[in-house]
């Protein structure tokens, strides 16, 4: 699992404990010491760098291959969200990504947090759902996935259209590739949770983050964006109430 945290993160209280089933890789990008000090305890690897996730986890994939190369499932994760169900909920978004082979599957989303997109918002009563879009803040790839993504991943974008990105690199025609998993769902805080200031707005260029994607799809023949189908819908065995759908 790997994150770029900040000065302000609660991650490591909430991700790592009793019964984690996963490793976790930070990048650090912000100035508080006592608080890098606190992130290396529960992380296996750790290293300060400025920029964004997907900037800090573009250096990553390509300064350390030694590292990456020896896991399977790579969960790509912001530094704000909370899992309901803290470390169980996360081993859990791994089983599920192994057990029905996903290529890139991300958790719903709570609605007492931020929803962006009507197709992540949790839905109980729900396994997972089969779809062409998994949000770019927490999304979790098979290691093929993640390598075809990172062949057309540039270290300019800014987080914005990487979602899109990931889908067509790994075939827009797939049908069975991609979900939201609703057996797990985080909450994701509202841009007024984070007291009028987001660690985003610090990052150079970030309010040309959308005509750098666009600049970029283009170049490389891929959608600047398209439409979000949900192909289907797989019941949760363990609900006891039926799923309306």
């Amino acid at each position: 699992m790997f994150t770029s945290a900040g000065d302000r993160s609660e991650f490591d209280s909430q991700w790592t404990g009793p019964g984690q089933e996963f490793d976790l890789f930070v990048v650090f990008y912000g100035d508080d010491d006592e608080r890098y000090e606190r992130y290396r305890e529960k992380a296996r690897w750790i290293t300060r760098r400025k920029g964004s996730k997907y900037q800090n986890f573009h250096h990553f994939y390509h300064a350390h291959p030694d590292i990456v190369g020896r896991y399977r499932r790579f969960f790509i994760l912001d530094d704000d969200l909370a899992f309901d169900g803290g470390v169980e909920a996360i081993n859990r978004m791994f089983a599920v990504a192994k057990r029905y082979r996903l290529a890139i599957c991300g958790p719903s989303f709570s609605a007492d947090g931020k929803v962006s997109h009507d197709i992540n918002a949790h839905r109980p009563g729900i396994s997972r759902a089969y779809t062409n879009f998994v949000e770019v803040n927490a999304q979790l790839f098979s290691r093929s996935a993640l390598d075809r993504l990172m062949k057309w991943l540039t270290p300019d974008l800014i987080g914005w259209g990487i979602d899109f990105l990931a889908i067509w690199a790994n075939g827009l025609e797939e049908r069975r590739s991609y979900a939201v998993v609703h057996e797990v769902s985080c909450w994701n805080p509202h841009d007024h949770d984070k007291d009028h200031r987001r660690e985003l707005d610090l990052i150079p260029e970030v309010e040309r983050r959308q005509a750098i994607w666009e600049n970029h799809a283009r170049s490389i023949g891929c959608p600047v964006e398209f439409d979000l189908v949900e192909y289907a819908v797989v019941p949760d065995a363990r609900a006891t109430q039926p799923v309306i759908s």
